[in-house]
């Protein structure tokens, strides 16, 4: 059984949900890059209970801040799990907007492009130079690869919500919206 298998069964035992976000749901939609980890959205409500099933499951805690805890299995013999924690309401927000991936034969919640952007956005808001140019190159194929039209008004909001006018002008120069 692979990782995805298992830590889903594993949730889903304990009554847990969580929603497949970061490298593989930009996979998911089209860009192909290199990705190391299983990152996961959850509600901060069931951190401790997340963190309980990861370390059954043998996974060691790596780095804990208030909104992201990392694991690894030691020995590397599984995917580092990433787990980053929202409000419920948020969570609630973003699973009912989820759509299912098939991920090396799990079928697993996948955040939707709108919330994946937004989370993107939030990232590069947020994020050192190295981070910034991974978040920064996923967007823009995202934005290409789907063919969101960088002009509509509910795109620009999103944009200004979650980023800020300075990351939308680039993003579009990079996208060649004119």
């Amino acid at each position: 059984m692979n990782v995805f298998q298992t830590v889903a069964d594993a949730a889903r035992e304990r009554g847990l949900s969580f929603i497949v976000i970061g490298g593989l749901a930009v996979i998911e939609y089209g860009y192909s890059r290199v990705t190391t980890d299983f990152d996961l959205l959850i509600s901060g409500e069931q951190k401790d209970s997340w963190h309980s099933l990861l370390l059954q499951l043998g996974y060691e805690l790596t780095q804990e801040k208030d909104t992201f805890r990392q694991y690894i299995m030691p020995a590397g013999t599984s995917w580092p799990v990433d787990l980053m924690f929202v409000n419920p309401t948020t969570f609630a927000t973003m699973i009912a907007a989820a759509k299912t991936a098939d991920l090396e034969g799990a079928h697993l919640p996948l955040v939707s492009l709108e919330h994946l952007l937004a989370l993107k956005l939030h990232a590069l808001k947020h994020s050192h130079l190295r981070r910034f140019l991974k978040d920064f190159q996923d967007v823009i194929h995202l934005v290409q690869l789907n063919k969101i039209n960088l002009r509509s008004p509910e795109i620009r909001d999103l944009f200004l919500k979650y980023g800020n006018a300075d990351l939308y002008g680039k993003i579009c120069r990079a996208c060649e919206v004119q």
